[in-house]
Formats: C-alpha cells, sequence, structure tokens
C-alpha cells in the first residue's frame, strides 16, 4: 500500500531524542481516524477507528471515496482538505461538520512521488464535537453578557483615570447625557463636564478613600443645557487605569422611581435567565440569591438552597483551597482570579466548575457578601481530556503509522526508529537498532553507502532534502523501491546534532495504480450496466453525458441526447416543476420527484428522479447529476389498485347497509300486514256512501306507501321479490313517462325539457317491471332536482356488444346489453361524492327534500339484482349522465293470464306464524273468503297438529325459530302427510332455503305485506292444482 510522507510528521519529531516505540498493532486500534487516499481521492486503506466510525470493518471502505462515506453524497464536501492538499501541494487543515451532526478536525497531507507528482493524501481526523459545543456554548454566555450590557435600563460607563474621558457607554448612559449615539461621547467628553466642582470633588474624595461609591447623587447639565439629578455608582479600577459606574436619571422622583423599578425587573429578568449560574452569599457563606441557571445546575429548588451555605454545596477537598483565594485575592483586591473547583448536586454527583468571586461592601465600604459567575465547564472538561489524549495518542501515531521513521546522530549512527523501519532494517524491535549503523542491517553494502552520503548531506548542509528515490533489499530477501525524506535535526540552541528521516515504499503505488485503473473499468461498466438512467446537465439544462439505460428510456441515441436541451423532452405542464428544481440544485440542494417525458416515438411515460448537484473537483457546482427510472407501469398499476379497492369498499358497504336494511324491512313487514289487510276488509264491510270510506281508503294507501318503502329497504339488501320476466325497456320508460309521478315533475318544474330518444332495435331483458320503473323514476327525479332553474333532460336507449371494460368495472361479462342513458344539464356532482351518490341517505340536497333517501341506493341494488352495470360521468356545471348497461335476454315475453277474481272456498287452510298480528291478518282474510282457519305460533306446533288434524292448505312463514324455520317445518309435515299443498310468505326473497321448500312441493310465494287479492288467488290457484305426491 502507499505509505504516509509528511512535514507535519517531521517537523513534530523534530529535536526528539528519543522517540516512543509500540506495536504496529496500535495503529488500527488507535481513537483518531487514519485514511489514505490514491490521486482519484479513493480510499486504499483506513484504520480501525476510521472503519468504526461508520460502524464498517476498515476493509470495506476501501475502494470507496470519503464523501460517499461520511457525507453520503455524489461529491467532495466544500472546504474539503483532502481536495485543497492535491490542489495546493501543501498540507490542509479544516473543521468539517457531517451530516449527522458530529464536527471534525482533519489534517491532510499530500503524497509526491520521484517526479515530484503528488500521488496520494494522507488524512488525519480526530473528533471534536464535545470541544465545539462547549465554545459555542461560551459565545452564547459571552453574547448575554453582551445583551444584558445592551439593554440595561441602567446607564453603565467607564471613564479613564488619566483623563477622564468616557471610554465605553451603554445606550441608556449615553441617553442620559443627552446624546444619541455612543460615538458621540467616546473619547470627547469628559464626566467632569457634566455636574458641579463641588459634587466633583466630593466623588473624588469617596472613590480615593474606599475605591467605589454607591447611590451618589448628583445634579448634572448634560447637553443643550437640560438639568438631570442621577444617581452614581463607581469603582475605580487603578491597577486598569479606569472607572466603571452606573447612571440612573432621577428627575422627578416618580419617574425616576418607575424607571428604576423597571431597571430593576429587566437586570432581574436577564440575570434569571444567564445561562451561565449566578450566586449571592453573605459573609457567613449562606446563599441568600441565586439565578435560575446555578438552582438547574445544581438540582435544588429556591426554597432548597436558601437553607445551604456554600460549603454544603462544595466537596470538603476544595474549602481550605477556596478559603485561600477569598484571603488573598476577594478581600484584599475585591475580585478573585478565575479558578476552578467542584460542586456537589443534590444527587450526590460531583461536577466541575469554573467561576470568578466579587466583594460586595455595605454604605460604609464593609464586605457584606459575595457573589460569583459560576459556569459548569463539564463539556470543556471533556473535550480538554480528549485534547490531551489526542496530543498523546499523535505520538503513537507517529510510532505506529506505516510511514518508516528513523533518526540518527551527526556520525549516522541510529538514534532510533518505529517499528515498521526496525522490521525492514531485520531487528526485532526500535530498540534494538540504537547504536548500530547502516552496515549493520539488513540492506546491501552499496545501499548503505548511498544512504549515508545523503545524511552527510543534509547534516553539512543543514538543509533538507525530499523525495530521494533509493533501491533497499528487505530483511525478508524482497526488493523495494523508496521515497525518502531527510531533515537536520537541531538541538535547543539549533545546532545540527544528527539527521531525521522517513520513508515510503513506492513499490506498491505501481499495485494501486494498476487497482486504480481496474476501478475505472468497473466503474464505466457500472454505468453503462445499471438499469437506471443516468445524465448530467449544465445549469442550462444541456445535456452533457446519458447512459445506456437513459437512451433506451428516452429512445433516442447518446448521440442524439447528447447536447440536447433536457426542455425539449419534458411535457409543457411540468417545465416549471424543471425550472423550479434548477433554482434548488444551483443552491446545492439535492431533491426526488416525478415528472412525464414526451419519447422521440411520441409515447408519454412518467419518470421518478433523483436528482444531485454536480460538483467540479473544487466543490463548485456546475449542474446535475440525474438517476431517473421509467415508473409508467407502476403508476398505473398503483392507480388501478386504488380503483380496485374503492370498488371492494364500496361493496362491502353496500353488504353491510343491506343487511341491516333487511333486518328492519322483515321486522316492519311484520308489523305492516294487520295496516294493510284490514283497511281492505272494512272498505268490504263499509257501505259506499260511508262518510269513514275516505279516512279508511288514506290508511290504507299510507300503509302501501310504508309498504313500498319497505321494498326499497329490501331492495337495498337485494332480499326483496323479484319476478323477472323478459321486459322491453322502452315500455317501461313510456310508462313512466306517462305517470302521475312525471306529470307531477313537469308541473313542479315546466322549464326543464325532456328529450326521449327509444331505440327499437333494442332486446329484451330479464326484469321486473315495477322495480326498472322504480330505476328510471329515481334517476328522473334526480335529474329534475338537479336542474331549479330549468335545463334539458335527455332519456336514450341503445343496444352494443360489449368486448371490453367500462365504468371501471373489470369483471364486465362480454356480450349483448341494453343501455340506457338519462343525462341533464345541471349543476353536476363533485368528483369526492361520485364515489358515495350510491350509499343509502348520502345526500348533497337541502334538508326537507322529498324522498325516502334511499333512491340511489335502490338504483344500485336493482340494477345488480339484473346482472347490470352502471357508470357515472359528471362535471359540474354542465351536467350528470347515467348510464345503465341490462344484458340482453333470449326469452320471450309472455303473456300473463288473467287473475281469477273468484278467490273463495271453504277448505281448511292452517296459518303458521310466529308473529299474533300475522296470524289474525290471515285469519280475518280468509274468514271472510269462507274457508275454515287455524292458526299456530311456530313449526313444531304445527308438526304437532298435523299429526292428528287435516289441512287443506297450509299458509307458512319462512322465519321462524333460529333452530326450526319454514323448511324444517315443511319437511317434518311431508314426513306424516306426503304431498301436503302449502304456500310460502315471508318479508324476504327466495332464498337457498326457500328454493328447497319449492322443490319439496310447496306452491307460490307471497310477499309481506300482503292484500286480501293476492293471497286469495295464491291461496285458489294452490287448491285447484292436481295434488301431486312429494318425498321429503
Amino acid at each position: 500500500m502507499t505509505k504516509i510522507n509528511t512535514n507535519k510528521i517531521l517537523d513534530n519529531i523534530k529535536g526528539l531524542e528519543k522517540f516512543p516505540h509500540d506495536s504496529l498493532a496500535i495503529l488500527e486500534n488507535i481513537s483518531e481516524h487514519i485514511v489514505i487516499y490514491d490521486s482519484n481521492m479513493v480510499i486504499i486503506w483506513a484504520n480501525k477507528a476510521a472503519g468504526d466510525s461508520v460502524n464498517l470493518e476498515s476493509s470495506e471502505l476501501i475502494g470507496r471515496r470519503c464523501y460517499q462515506i461520511w457525507h453520503q453524497s455524489d461529491q467532495p464536501c466544500p472546504n474539503c482538505p483532502v481536495v485543497r492538499a492535491f490542489k495546493s501541494g501543501e498540507s490542509q487543515q479544516s473543521e468539517i461538520e457531517t451530516p449527522d451532526g458530529r464536527i471534525w478536525n482533519i489534517h491532510s497531507h499530500p503524497v509526491r512521488d520521484a517526479d515530484g507528482k503528488i500521488v496520494g493524501v494522507v488524512e488525519l481526523t480526530q473528533e471534536i464535537t464535545l470541544r465545539k459545543k462547549a465554545e459555542r456554548a461560551l459565545a452564547e454566555s459571552e453574547k448575554s453578557y453582551r445583551s444584558l450590557f445592551e439593554s440595561s435600563l441602567v446607564g453603565w460607563w467607564r471613564t479613564r483615570i488619566e483623563d477622564g474621558l468616557f471610554l465605553k457607554a451603554n445606550p441608556a448612559a449615553v441617553k442620559v447625557l443627552g446624546f444619541e449615539h455612543e460615538s458621540d461621547l467616546i473619547n470627547k467628553h469628559t464626566a467632569a463636564e457634566f455636574y458641579p466642582a463641588e459634587e466633583r470633588n466630593e466623588l473624588t474624595a469617596l472613590l480615593a478613600k474606599s475605591g467605589e461609591v454607591d447611590g451618589f447623587e448628583a445634579h448634572f447639565t448634560v447637553k443643550n443645557g437640560v438639568q438631570k439629578t442621577v444617581l452614581l455608582s463607581a469603582k475605580i479600577f487603578p491597577e486598569k487605569g479606569y472607572i466603571e459606574g452606573s447612571v440612573v436619571d432621577i428627575t422627578g422622583q416618580e419617574k425616576a422611581l418607575e424607571a428604576l423599578g423597571k431597571a430593576v425587573q429587566k437586570h432581574d429578568e436577564l440575570y434569571d435567565n444567564l445561562r451561565d449560574g449566578a450566586v449571592t452569599v453573605d459573609m457567613n457563606g449562606r446563599i441568600i440569591e441565586c439565578n435560575k441557571a446555578f438552582r438547574n445546575m445544581l438540582g435544588y429548588t429556591m426554597e432548597e438552597i436558601f437553607k445551604l451555605t456554600y460549603n454544603d454545596i462544595t466537596p470538603e477537598k476544595w474549602h481550605a483551597f477556596e478559603a485561600g483565594i477569598v484571603e488573598q485575592q476577594v478581600l484584599t483586591r475585591g475580585f478573585s482570579d478565575n479558578y476552578e473547583k467542584e460542586y456537589r448536586r443534590k444527587d450526590g454527583s460531583i461536577f466541575p466548575v469554573e467561576l470568578r468571586t466579587y466583594l460586595i461592601k455595605d454604605r460604609d465600604g464593609a464586605p457584606s457578601g459575595m457573589w460569583a459567575f459560576v459556569r459548569d465547564i463539564t463539556e470543556r472538561k471533556r473535550s480538554e481530556d480528549l485534547l490531551q489524549e489526542s496530543q498523546q495518542m499523535l505520538k503513537l501515531v507517529l510510532d505506529s503509522i506505516p510511514v518508516r521513521v528513523f533518526w540518527k546522530d551527526k556520525n549516522s549512527v541510529y538514534l532510533g526508529c518505529n517499528k515498521v523501519f526496525a522490521k525492514d532494517a531485520g531487528v526485532e524491535s526500535p530498540e534494538d537498532i540504537v547504536g548500530k549503523t547502516d552496515y549493520d542491517l539488513a540492506w546491501k553494502k552499496e545501499e548503505a553507502d548511498l544512504y549515508r552520503k545523503y545524511d552527510a548531506a543534509v547534516i553539512s548542509s543543514d538543509q533538507p532534502q525530499y523525495h530521494i528515490i533509493e533501491p533497499q533489499l528487505h530483511s525478508n530477501g524482497t526488493e523495494a523501491w523508496l521515497d525518502t525524506n531527510k531533515i537536520p535535526l537541531h538541538d535547543s540552541s539549533g545546532a545540527v546534532v544528527g539527521v531525521l528521516g522517513t520513508y515510503e515504499d513506492i513499490t506498491e503505488r505501481k499495485r494501486a495504480d494498476e487497482f486504480l485503473k481496474r476501478s475505472e473499468r468497473r466503474y464505466r461498466s457500472l454505468v453503462e450496466t445499471i438499469t437506471e438512467g443516468m445524465s448530467i446537465v449544465d445549469f442550462d439544462e444541456n445535456i452533457l453525458f446519458a447512459n445506456s439505460a437513459a437512451c433506451n428510456i428516452l429512445g433516442y441515441s447518446r448521440e442524439e441526447l447528447i447536447g440536447m436541451n433536457l426542455r425539449q423532452l419534458i411535457i409543457p405542464e411540468d417545465i416549471n416543476k424543471i425550472l423550479s428544481e434548477t433554482e434548488n440544485r444551483k443552491k446545492g440542494i439535492t431533491s426526488r420527484y416525478d415528472f412525464s417525458i414526451k419519447r422521440k416515438d411520441g409515447m408519454v411515460r412518467d419518470i421518478h428522479i433523483s436528482v444531485t448537484p454536480y460538483q467540479d473537483i473544487d466543490g463548485n457546482i456546475k449542474g446535475a447529476i440525474g438517476l431517473f427510472s421509467d415508473i409508467t407501469n407502476r403508476n398505473r398499476e398503483k392507480s388501478e389498485k386504488i380503483k380496485l379497492k374503492e370498488q371492494l369498499d364500496r361493496a362491502q358497504r353496500m353488504e353491510s347497509l343491506g343487511i341491516l336494511a333487511g333486518g328492519v324491512a322483515h321486522d316492519l313487514n311484520n308489523i305492516l300486514g294487520p295496516l294493510v289487510a284490514y283497511p281492505e276488509m272494512i272498505l268490504m264491510k263499509l257501505p259506499q256512501d260511508s262518510p269513514a270510506r275516505r279516512q279508511v281508503e288514506l290508511l290504507g294507501k299510507s300503509a302501501r306507501d310504508a309498504a313500498d318503502v319497505i321494498q326499497d329497504l329490501l331492495t337495498l339488501a337485494r332480499r326483496g321479490r323479484y319476478e323477472m320476466i323478459p321486459t322491453d325497456i322502452n315500455e317501461v320508460i313510456k310508462s313512466y313517462l306517462n305517470s302521475a309521478n312525471m306529470i307531477e315533475l313537469k308541473e313542479r318544474n315546466p322549464n326543464v325539457k325532456v328529450d326521449v330518444a327509444l331505440d327499437k332495435r333494442t332486446g329484451k331483458i330479464s326484469g321486473s317491471t315495477p322495480h326498472l320503473l322504480k330505476v328510471i323514476m329515481n334517476m328522473v327525479v334526480n335529474a329534475f332536482d338537479a336542474m331549479p332553474g330549468g335545463g334539458e333532460l335527455k332519456i336514450e336507449t341503445s343496444h352494443a356488444h360489449l368486448d371490453r371494460l367500462y365504468g371501471g368495472y373489470t369483471d364486465i361479462i362480454e356480450g349483448d346489453y341494453v343501455i340506457v342513458r338519462v343525462r341533464d344539464t345541471g349543476i353536476g356532482i363533485e368528483e369526492k361524492h361520485l364515489k358515495c351518490i350510491f350509499e343509502p341517505y348520502y345526500s348533497k340536497k337541502e334538508m326537507g327534500s322529498s324522498g325516502s333517501g334511499l333512491g340511489l341506493s335502490v338504483v344500485y341494488g336493482i340494477v345488480k339484482d339484473h346482472k347490470g352495470y352502471y357508470d357515472v360521468n359528471s362535471t359540474i356545471g354542465v351536467g350528470t349522465e347515467f348510464i345503465l348497461y341490462f344484458p340482453v335476454s333470449n326469452e320471450d315475453i309472455k303473456n300473463e293470464s288473467e287473475c281469477n277474481e273468484e278467490y273463495g272456498g271453504t277448505e281448511k287452510i292452517l296459518v303458521i306464524d310466529d308473529v299474533v298480528e300475522q296470524r289474525d291478518v290471515a285469519r280475518e282474510l280468509l274468514s271472510s273468503l269462507g274457508y275454515q282457519i287455524a292458526t299456530v305460533s311456530g313449526g313444531r306446533e304445527a308438526v304437532e297438529y298435523m299429526k292428528d288434524n287435516h289441512a287443506d292448505l297450509i299458509i307458512l312463514d319462512m322465519i321462524m325459530e333460529k333452530d326450526f324455520d319454514g323448511l324444517d317445518t315443511y319437511r317434518e309435515i311431508l314426513k306424516a302427510n306426503p304431498g301436503q299443498k302449502a304456500i310460502i310468505v315471508s318479508g324476504f326473497s327466495a332464498t337457498e332455503r326457500v328454493k328447497q321448500a319449492l322443490e319439496l312441493g310447496a306452491g307460490q310465494y307471497i310477499k309481506k305485506p300482503y292484500n286480501i287479492n293476492q293471497l286469495g288467488q295464491a291461496i285458489r290457484s294452490e287448491l285447484d292444482k292436481q295434488k301431486v305426491p312429494s318425498i321429503p
């Protein structure tokens, strides 16, 4: 490997009579980083500490660049000392902060070959994070002191003893004296100018007597002749040649007292918020005042700390030391030098502090207490310890680095060397070389002669010689070439006493050069084989480089791309985004973003790119490097997944609501049974001219309307009774357009123009006309509601063969479909509401609008039950279009036979229902038709009844006991009464169990609530059938 050569190492060893020796292993284990770079800034060797700093083995650093490892960057950091060492050819030093917040002191030293060419750099790095933080804390503290001085409402000043001229004044003092700026006062005026000679003499006498004055009242005549009464405090510092003091304008006692109060409050606030601790004690050492920082560093509350003395918080070993400082410095001159000691926290832990103590005197000049600024120097001590450790470690580094180091006396007799030199010389340890000459070592005589020749030249000329290229035979028999440096050693008087030398084995440099060539080939291969596109652009977005993947993604050849402006590839909508990102890159900001490009073949593709500023070797930003990939397919898949999830969520919501609606509808149907049936029975008994007929008819209509709402719920639950027959959707639409509901809508909003275009070629669908009418009605009502001021409603039908996906569906079945379109020119539906419009009770209409709130959710349920699909398109301010797709049915339309109006009879009928009201309704209705009626409340009771009794027909409710429903009941009855006739009644549709009951021989299926005609017709039809035995 390449060995280190640095003048700094030589300078550090100058004058050493002895040099410490240690094992080569120390180099691998010292705390400082040692990294060696080749001429391309590629790491070719690193010690263990360098690897540990990034949680890697040192071998894992080799072949990489420092900025990739410590800065996660593709370019050297600004002010990089390695770059500067390469560029200047001289040793460089910098303090660098890495992205993880750590701060490093880096020394970089260039390494030259025999021709003086720089072929590498050796870097020695020490972490100084804690020291820098301590320095920053100190700077912040000093800033606080300055802020206190500048912002104080009390005037602070300093004058020279010699001539009385002002040397310093804060804004408050400048203002008291009538000036605007400190510069108007400093070195231009004296304090004596502002008050009478009598007061001036008195103040001078007091200062001469005690050295300080507190609260001296004086009468100033300030600038422009203004008279002011002030309070002066002053202290003389003869050794420093100046007087310091404060001045407060007390002109007008109320204003002066208010100003003084504010000044004191401001002073207290600043005092309590200083970062450093401040504490005052009486002459017995009892704490009588302290700020928040002092309490926090000790961990006491204010109440607790005022019960303590200074000795309580100071470990005993410091008591005598501090007493000496107080006696020898504080009491004699009024203050101490800065000194260090230790405090004890409330939790018992000990920590170091630095402080300066000042004496407090009363008005008579007698000592009354002391105060001090206290700084916690824990971090500083740690930094100092680290610095000391670093200095010690540096000596170990000099003995442990792979550079061969040796020193001789004036006669070329060895005085010492480092470990690696001893190994080359064939001795066991550095100590073994002392007293030997080159002739005693492993090298040839010719080599020894050459070495001594250069020694003599350096010693005689007192001039160093650098980069001496010379051969050497190692003790292991290998031949090597050395790059040697020799400088004269001097004693304290400057006389030459010997020679100090270092050399590096440049044999390894050839291997390093070869390694570099291989690395360059690997890098070129990597860039050209990665699947991501890579390009480099200048500040104007002109393409300077593009790899093969970039050419494939963009659809251009490399020759076409080089020189092309990137904006030519960007779609117009994304140009501003690119320009914005360009400005960021000029500021050195790395970013990732998406945009779209237009390939050479015209295809638009989505691109994701990671962009890093492109810097030259000096760290100047010259453009940008982009690594990008085509994410068109990924975006498409993501969009499709979102749509699928929305469909699934919508289906799950509808399913859940359907289950709830079905349960509610079943219970309401049982309640509505009597309300639907009894009005018919009452009307049959009332004379035509009875005044009560109107009320009974209204009661019946309300009950039927309620039943219709329940039917909507059942439709929502997809559990309603559907009679699916071949149906002409055009006839359904015509029927609705001629209905009373449509006429009412037109009367309510005559400004809506209705345009109908029905395709006569449409096929028939398998459907339920009443339910399809409800679909058309709900869509038309919604269209009218969307056009309160008028507009156009278009209803049209068509026929189409669908062989691709429509409306976001992924499972639409290919085939022939009847398509119904209902389009309005209304207000439109916002995108965020479109996905919710088919949910029950979701509406953007005003409160009080008509409707059950189930309109579009009923449409959804009916369309799905007809095996159809729907789609909705809407634009705000333009209108909305509903599109329904119904599969064409191949069945022919059958004419329904006329219903027989004679429903009565005398047969015996058994009614099985667990709801008493339903049993009563059935009894009343059927009794009025002449039938013999028996009722039971459940399946098991019915089975027992039929064992001993006969019934021509049973009316069977399907939903009864959970473990014994209508199907279970019918099976058991058939066992004893094969061929038993039955009809089924329920509020639910034909479930799988209903189908099984029908297969066993049950007749018609009637939906609750039923009326007398429905029930009578079904019974008569079933009784008139020929009895066919059935095997359960």
